[in-house]
């Protein structure tokens, strides 16, 4: 299992080195989503501080991220053989 693990973080390290702009894009999109879009959360809640809405907003952007990320990858990376059918 160990091999396996160490085979394919390899294969994607290479990939990585490859084209390095995406690691950089995923570390820069989470801090524009915030730049972006958290000064649209200053009214939302009226009563509650700014810092206590963008601690709510923070984990959601996460969240979306990780998940549509995925989702991105397995359709555009894999292509065809994510959507194998038996």
């Amino acid at each position: 299992m160990l091999k396996h693990t160490g085979l394919f973080l390899a294969y994607e390290l290479r990939n990585t080195a490859r084209n390095p702009v995406w690691p950089l894009f995923g570390l820069l999109q989470p801090v524009l989503y915030l730049l972006l879009f958290a000064p649209l959360l200053a009214n939302t809640m009226p009563g509650v501080p700014d810092e206590r809405t963008l601690a709510m907003f923070t984990p959601g952007v996460m969240v979306m991220i990780a998940l549509f990320g995925s989702l991105w990858r397995c359709s555009w990376a894999c292509g065809p053989a994510c959507r194998v059918s038996p």
